[in-house]
């Protein structure tokens, strides 16, 4: 890898379609990062550390459940979609949208329902007081709104990409005007739940009346009625791997979050709601800068999939190659930056009763290095067209990281879960990089001896 990146790089189309669309979802996500940031800060305060934890639980289980239940489609509908765009089939564009909004909107019914009867049951195993498990209950609602993945696919389609920004900062606003009212009224816990409910509400809103005033727009229908069966079918069975390409990638999604949100309640299982409030703290305080990556992915993916439909490996493996380098440097630097003033960070946001997540959020902050440095990976190996590989060694490596979770916890308490996450993407990056290069190497040789 080289160590210095030439100015010419960010002078090719390639590179600046992929920042422009990726600089315009970074606006979004870093200032509702920020805005979120307060939010987080004043609730922390008011609640303390063990109030605190039961938020961060409740958030959990329920984001837990959306996951596990609600199809999130919009990876197969972009795949799809984008080739009925380019031969201009509409009406089989207009098919494939229907059945993501059929997915969509009953699997979110079935997630809400599910979450509100659910959190009892498992309350009643871990032992949960009734408060947890009520807060839990109240929050499934808002699984029901969570019918983004289609709207997703629309906006991205048609690289409208501000969308996400407006929304996200616009939820994050409501949020924190709501938090503020309910500091100096000094509200409860229900209070906050309510709000952080009401929050990602409204966001779901947005992106779902944009998606459908960017569809008018195109003069691309709908229809007036609910497609039936038969019909959802018809059009899953008229995209070949279309089936099978939503069940991994909802699979994958699934696992991703168990290791986002399982740790949350197993810590809270183990230690407590104060040391789930005290992880909380460095999870989020992590999130923050890994969400770096998160819009280059987003934009990456498009453009690494059209380069491997066109057999350019080498311009393909440079974005790789280049982008990792990007976000490893972000990374260091955000590491580098909680290393030298990490107390002082805690101290003037969240306030002195959470300095004990310091040694923690170093440890998850190693790891987020190293998803940011490996985040390439993931969409080239999708374009590559094996998302089954990438499900596979992303289960491996979640069930090895749970595995050491129990261990570590045991032994070192709250920094076992952070020693957790760095192993986690530790075996995660090395499989995956083992398996990216496996296959552009196939590649190569494929295309020689075609030449």
């Amino acid at each position: 890898m080289q160590l210095i990146i030439p100015l010419k790089l960010f002078k090719t189309a390639i590179f600046k379609k992929i920042f422009y669309n990726a600089g315009i979802l970074a606006s979004g996500s870093v200032t509702s990062s920020i805005i979120g940031l307060v939010s987080f800060a004043l609730i922390a305060r008011i609640l303390e550390a063990e109030l605190f934890g039961v938020l961060a639980l409740v958030q959990a289980y329920a984001l837990i459940i959306d996951k596990i239940l609600n199809f999130q489609s919009w990876q197969a509908l972009i795949k799809y979609g984008s080739e009925t765009l380019k031969d201009d089939r509409k009406e089989d564009l207009t098919s494939l949208l229907r059945l993501g909004f059929s997915l969509d909107v009953g699997t979110a019914i079935l997630a809400s329902v599910t979450g509100c009867i659910l959190a009892y049951v498992v309350g009643y195993f871990l032992g949960w007081s009734d408060l947890k498990a009520q807060m839990a209950s109240l929050f499934s609602i808002a699984i029901l709104f969570n019918i983004e993945g289609t709207p997703t696919a629309i906006l991205r389609l048609f690289n409208s990409f501000k969308h996400f920004a407006i929304g996200s900062v616009g939820a994050a606003i409501l949020k924190l005007v709501l938090v503020v009212i309910g500091y100096y009224l000094e509200s409860g816990l229900i209070y906050f739940v309510i709000v952080t409910m009401l929050s990602q509400i409204g966001g779901y809103i947005y992106l779902i009346l944009s998606s459908l005033s960017l569809l008018n727009k195109k003069k691309i229908g709908l229809g007036k009625y609910v497609p039936n069966y038969k019909e959802i079918k018809n059009t899953a069975n008229s995209f070949e791997g279309l089936k099978s390409f939503i069940w991994t990638t909802n699979l994958h999604g699934t696992v991703r979050m168990a290791t986002l949100n399982l740790d949350v309640i197993l810590v809270d299982t183990l230690l407590g709601s104060v040391a789930t409030g005290l992880y909380k703290v460095a999870k989020q305080f992590a999130k923050i800068f890994t969400q770096f990556s998160q819009p280059l992915y987003k934009s990456i993916y498009p453009e690494l999939a059209r380069l491997w439909s066109e057999n350019k490996t080498t311009e393909f493996a440079s974005v790789i190659k280049k982008f990792s380098f990007i976000t490893f440097i972000f990374g260091i630097i955000a590491l580098l930056c909680f290393v030298v003033f990490g107390e002082d960070i805690i101290y003037l946001t969240v306030g002195e009763n959470y300095l004990g997540s310091l040694p923690t959020l170093l440890w998850y902050l190693c790891g987020a290095v190293l998803s940011m440095t490996a985040f390439p990976i993931t969409p080239a190996v999708l374009a590559m067209g094996y998302p089954r590989i990438s499900f596979k060694v992303l289960l491996l490596s979640t069930l090895l990281y749970f595995s050491f979770f129990f261990f570590l916890v045991e032994f070192f308490g709250l920094q076992g879960a952070g020693i957790s996450y760095l192993l986690l993407y530790i075996f995660w990056s090395i499989i995956m990089t083992f398996y990216y290069y496996k296959y552009l190497r196939k590649e190569v040789i494929t295309n020689k001896n075609i030449e």
